[in-house]
């Protein structure tokens, strides 16, 4: 069986996130634009407002929909803070009956990845971030969950839709990939995925993967990988049909845990001490359930 193919292009966004020790809400989340200028990028909210200006106040001169091809002329120095993410405002270039246009959209409302199945496209982006404040020894903490979301396009039509919130993942760059078929799993052509891999391996990469039916996508188990240097590691993984005797319309979730020893295998290299879970699921063609 294939395994899912990572999309080599560069991210469109890194994002920003800490514990942050803050007096106020302001600025505690960033997101910044990184792109190729003329390549085409694609608006994941439902509604884009494209302005004559970076700025609130700008005329409106369009409205853009989830979907929707720009190209991106560059980023701007201003910046809007709006659903939790602070952004700044992208010059674009886009069709608009028949004509090249361009203009100025808040980049926050850009697709993070594309991804693609022959019979399906899916956006991958942030709809929102919300900040948690704690106090912890009299002093004020934000902590962040960042609401993704995925979108299917099929025959230029959104199809369906997810939303999965990821907490505390830290500085990371988000990844992409596809796996274009899945045998021994009924009515369903492909699977997409996305991880975010952050700066700081303990606070570990998350891996949010989905099966696509034509029409609809079904989230599976979230996988979760860290390591630190001198004290372990921690690891996640899926194994579908065909694979170590897994049975058809089956999906096992495996966890395995390693705590450093202190010894040295004849290779100088650790020895772990390690621990193991397993968590079964079944597809019946429309929904994934624990086996009993």
């Amino acid at each position: 069986m294939k395994e899912w193919k990572p999309l080599m292009a560069p991210c469109l966004f890194c994002l920003f996130f800490c514990l942050s020790n803050a007096r106020g809400q302001g600025g505690s989340y960033g997101v910044w634009g990184r792109f190729t200028p003329g390549k085409p990028e694609f608006v994941f909210a439902d509604t884009a407002i494209v302005r004559d200006k970076p700025d609130v106040g700008g005329r409106r001169q369009d409205t853009l929909y989830a979907g929707d091809t720009v190209a991106v002329v560059k980023a701007m120095t201003e910046a809007l803070e709006l659903k939790g993410i602070e952004a700044p405002w992208f010059e674009i270039s886009y069709r608009r009956r028949g004509m090249i246009k361009k203009g100025f959209v808040w980049s926050g409302l850009i697709a993070l990845k594309e991804l693609k199945l022959a019979d399906g496209r899916f956006l991958v982006g942030i709809d929102r971030v919300v900040g948690t404040k704690e106090v912890l020894r009299g002093e004020v903490y934000y902590r962040w969950a960042h609401h993704f979301g995925v979108k299917a396009f099929r025959d230029g039509r959104m199809v369906d839709r997810t939303a999965t919130i990821l907490k505390d993942i830290g500085y990371v760059d988000i990844e992409g990939g596809v796996v274009p078929a899945v045998p021994g799993m009924k009515n369903v052509t492909g699977r997409i995925l996305f991880t975010t891999r952050p700066e700081m391996s303990v606070m570990g990469a998350v891996t949010c993967e989905y099966l696509w039916t034509g029409e609809k996508l079904v989230a599976l188990p979230q996988q979760t990988n860290s390591s630190e240097a001198g004290e372990g590691y921690h690891r996640e993984s899926l194994t579908f049909p065909g694979n170590k005797g897994v049975a058809d319309q089956t999906i096992v979730w495996t966890s395995e845990d390693g705590l450093e020893t202190g010894k040295k295998d004849s290779k100088g290299k650790p020895v772990f001490k390690t621990t193991r879970k397993e968590k079964k699921y079944i597809w019946d063609g429309e929904k994934l359930t624990p086996a009993k």
